[in-house]
């Protein structure tokens, strides 16, 4: 099938064209001269400028059977692929012969009867001739220009080892001779090779990613694993990531073998780098290095299941995206040392020799390069700790904008500024002199929660439920050495499920999805990975939860014979509360707000509902809500399997006291909160106000104003200090 590059509908090889959007798939536009040139070609014939579709190529292991490894690995996706798709029992196996006489006569496309374009030797690419990229900026200035020493964690690893002669410029990776090689370097690792590969098929997808899309959505059993269809151990981190759809992460193209093991990924080759701090390449903006740090902090999480935490620490694979964000870019996955596996210290060194001179920022920002000397320092344990650092001084930055003491006529958009939240300056607090404050990190020093359901005032049952978990562990130490420090950690679990489904349906399904959720993590939140430091799920984890809740009750309706409309089924709600860390997910249209002075009220979530869908389609408000169905949920937990739900995950910290309202759409319908925060949540961030009180006179309010349905709704108060 031939892909479109626009609307990437499929379509039959022999199309010229595509059916759905009349895209041509024969010929694109070069973007320097705006020629047509055909998609197989590698450069334009008129101006010369690279056309051609180019990977990343790896190469681990010896590549001198690549092609008999290819033909093999591309039979077993093949045969998954059959297996998926026609009747039980029409399936069979082929045999290593067949493989070999299939292999060796692939049928082509018809736009691309000979996939080899015509590369000469005087346009080969080498790293002393000119680049791939016309307009690419150059390549990294080395740590010798410089005069700095460069941080490198594979010190201890073995020799380099060269290329490997089998792999040559001309040749092709795959017996379909689909990837051509036009460089070979060698790696920073031990027996791999890295190519720069022009894929001659770029309209056909990839059999991997094919695959990939495939699996997760089917049931069949028998599917060989992993290893059995040929994918490379070096791949797996890559597909498992893809899920996460963070552009930080180098996205996988295709990848087949084990020894040797061939990886194809984006080509970010051409992509800007980060800068060095340099007389001729002066640091950027502290905004945009704190974005940077926060980016390389969140992946930091991300990484350290896969053990690939030296990716954010080589220079030379770190590139910034070439679009107004500027944000980080990874070029692929290192793995890590086992016997010095990395720290946040060394992340904190890496970013003291890209920016030594940091401490002359403009405006100055001393705090910047104390920040990176407390990582270094060890002062820093914790991701957590660093995303708090990062917001706080990010928060401090903004208003100042381009001066440090702000006159009396300034003005920010930021509403009430001038009134400083616990753990907040106000432009009032500054020093008179010209040097600015230390930003220091916030801690929760208090933790409330109240919650309250009602049956409302036309149900005869109530299909709600909730649940609050608060942990608070006291700590204290001293001796004669050390000085006396007393601490707290705050622990919160807070949900909220609106159930549904025929008679006694849906407080089953509510209850069962509360308990399964709040079990879930009083047995499964664990410390271990953060080295028994207190730290969030990760996103994956939060997921899991949410699959679970959903296969119980999911069995439940299989076991009781329920159909239709008798299905019973669920929305749910989840905040967790670790000290100043919060993350939220949903499923359905109950929702979470956030209240805090600064911001006012804020909806966290976004309804799984028809008319929600509509608005993220590109369909107008007004249109997406006049369909009948237009609140009809889009998900639930429970009426279906784990492949219809897909949980919303968010994180985020707290840089001021703040609520969180956990609420069922008997209290949300209608803009009621919208309407009355005001005076009914506003009072409620005071530290002396009753949560309980203010829980059940929202609940009174909320009945006047709907009363349709039940109601319920958790309160978390959280009231930080530096």
């Amino acid at each position: 099938m031939l892909v479109c590059p626009k609307c990437h509908f499929s379509n039959p090889n022999t199309n010229k064209f595509c059916q759905k959007c009349g895209q041509s798939l024969a010929y694109k536009v070069c973007k320097e001269c705006g020629n047509q040139v055909e998609f197989t070609a590698w450069h334009c014939d008129k101006c010369g400028a690279v056309t051609g579709k180019t990977w990343l190529g790896v190469v681990r292991g010896d590549s001198s059977s690549l092609i008999q490894h290819s033909q093999n690995a591309m039979s077993q996706l093949a045969d998954v692929n059959r297996m998926l798709t026609e009747p039980p029992g029409a399936f069979t196996p082929r045999s290593d012969e067949e493989t070999i006489l299939e292999a060796e006569n692939l049928p082509r496309s018809s736009e691309n009867p000979d996939p080899s374009p015509d590369i000469s030797a005087d346009v080969a690419l080498t790293t002393e001739d000119e680049d791939i990229e016309p307009n690419s900026n150059p390549p990294m200035t080395s740590a010798e220009e410089t005069g700095e020493e460069m941080l490198s964690l594979d010190s201890e690893l073995p020799a380099e080892l060269p290329a490997s002669a089998a792999v040559q410029f001309g040749e092709y990776l795959d017996s379909a001779k689909r990837y051509q090689v036009l460089e070979v370097t060698s790696s920073e690792l031990p027996g791999e090779s890295c190519l720069r590969v022009l894929d001659c098929q770029p309209l056909q997808p990839s059999p991997l990613l094919a695959f990939a899309a495939v699996k997760p959505q089917t049931g069949v059993s028998g599917i060989p694993s992993g290893s059995m269809l040929g994918i490379p151990t070096i791949a797996q981190p890559y597909l498992a990531l893809m899920t996460s759809n963070l552009p930080s992460l180098p996205a996988i193209h295709d990848a087949w073998g084990e020894t040797p093991a061939v990886l194809l990924l984006e080509d970010r080759t051409g992509l800007p780098r980060v800068p060095f701090d340099t007389k001729d390449n002066p640091p950027p903006p502290s905004e945009q290095i704190l974005s940077w740090l926060e980016q390389s902090a969140q992946l930091w999480d991300i990484l350290a299941p896969w053990a690939a935490l030296s990716s954010l620490l080589k220079p030379s694979n770190l590139f910034l995206a070439d679009d107004d964000s500027r944000g980080l870019r990874l070029g692929r996955l290192y793995p890590d040392n086992p016997d010095r596996p990395p720290t946040l210290a060394d992340l904190g060194k890496l970013w003291q020799q890209l920016l030594p001179n940091v401490a002359e920022l403009t405006p100055p920002e001393p705090s910047l390069a104390q920040l990176l000397n407390d990582l270094v320092a060890g002062e820093i344990a914790t991701v957590s700790e660093l995303l708090g650092y990062i917001d706080l001084m990010a928060r401090s930055i903004q208003p100042r904008q381009d001066q440090l003491k702000p006159s009396s006529s300034d003005t920010v958009d930021l509403p009430q500024i001038s009134e400083s939240a616990p753990g907040e300056m106000s432009f009032d607090d500054w020093d008179d002199d010209d040097t600015p404050t230390m930003v220091m990190p916030l801690k929760l020093i208090a933790l409330d929660v109240a919650g309250e359901t009602d049956i409302g005032r036309q149900r005869n049952h109530n299909e709600d439920d909730f649940a609050i978990e608060t942990q608070v562990t006291h700590s204290l130490r001293g001796g004669a050495v050390t000085a006396r420090v007393r601490s707290r950690q705050y622990r919160g679990i807070y949900i909220v499920a609106d159930g549904m489904g025929g008679h006694d349906g849906g407080e089953i399904a509510s209850a069962t999805a509360v308990d399964s959720l709040r079990r879930y993590f009083l047995t499964r939140w664990s410390d271990a990975r953060k080295g028994n430091f207190p730290s969030l799920p990760l996103e994956e984890s939060i997921r899991a939860a949410f699959l679970e809740a959903n296969q119980v009750i999911f069995e439940l309706n299989q076991q009781q014979g329920r159909s239709g409309s008798g299905r019973m089924g669920t929305t749910a709600v989840l905040a967790l509360v670790q000290n100043t860390q919060v993350g939220i997910a949903h499923v359905g249209d109950s929702r979470i707000y956030r209240f805090t002075k600064s911001q006012g009220l804020q909806q966290m979530t976004v309804d799984h509902e028809v008319g929600q869908r509509e608005i993220q389609r590109g369909v107008d408000p007004e249109t997406a809500y006049s369909r009948i169905d237009a609140y009809q949920l889009t998900q639930a937990l429970g009426p279906m399997g784990e492949d219809f739900i897909k949980p919303d995950v968010q994180f985020f910290n707290l840089g001021e006291d703040t609520l969180l309202i956990l609420a069922s759409d008997g209290l949300t319908d209608n803009r009621f909160l919208e309407s009355n925060f005001e005076t009914d949540l506003a009072p409620l961030l005071q530290p002396d106000a009753d949560l309980e009180q203010g829980v059940r006179e929202l609940i009174r309010k909320a009945n006047q104003h709907n009363g349709h349905d039940n109601i319920t709704v958790v309160i978390v108060r959280a009231l930080v200090q530096p």
